[in-house]
């Protein structure tokens, strides 16, 4: 083998941005969606997503810091309604310890796998998950982001707080759902920038 197909055969190097997401949303406006890029010599694309909560200390030091922010929704939360939330114990206290380890990695995950040629439109997204039961959100929001983003392989991996997460039983509130839309834009903006390069 000489050494230019030695090279060609060589992945390039994997790319890592962080992305900060605010939303407006009373109790969780605040989510890190970490992204590692991989392309192959071929130049398919496969990504590797985790969207996780974050305190908004956090989210001020990674928005001050190179990382890429995205406010989403109509206005980020003011700071006083966030301490009065704090305090009536309704929003999480801060921990902005820093290199404390936050957010639990493969919470929610799921892998989807297009057809690699992406030309063909009969043949369907495939997923699969770690979760326990059978609705997954990141199996269903990874089938979306992937056919959206055209890309072969997507792996998602969700730690949203249980707020947010549709469970048999309980009405989730139009606040929550909204946000888990909005969050799922996010993601998609944050891959596609991630992807342009």
């Amino acid at each position: 083998m000489s050494a230019t197909s030695a090279a060609q055969l060589t992945m390039a190097g994997p790319s890592i941005t962080n992305h900060v997401v605010t939303l407006a949303h009373p109790t969780h406006p605040h989510f890190l969606t970490q992204i590692v890029h991989l392309r192959s010599p071929t130049s398919q694309d496969s990504l590797f997503v985790h969207c996780t909560a974050i305190s908004s200390t956090l989210a001020r030091s990674l928005s001050s810091s190179n990382s890429f922010s995205t406010t989403a929704g109509e206005s980020e939360e003011d700071a006083e309604l966030q301490a009065a939330l704090i305090a009536a114990g309704r929003a999480p206290e801060p921990t902005a310890a820093s290199g404390a380890p936050f957010g639990a990695l493969a919470a929610d995950f799921a892998l989807a796998m297009a057809h690699p040629s992406g030309s063909s439109q009969g043949t369907p997204i495939l997923t699969t998950t770690t979760a326990t039961t059978t609705s997954s959100l990141a199996a269903s929001m990874s089938k979306r982001l992937a056919s959206k983003l055209r890309i072969p392989h997507l792996l998602l991996s969700l730690d949203l707080p249980p707020s947010l997460i549709a469970s048999p039983g309980r009405i989730q509130s139009p606040e929550d759902s909204r946000a888990v839309l909005i969050l799922e834009k996010a993601i998609r903006d944050a891959c596609t920038h991630t992807l342009s390069r």
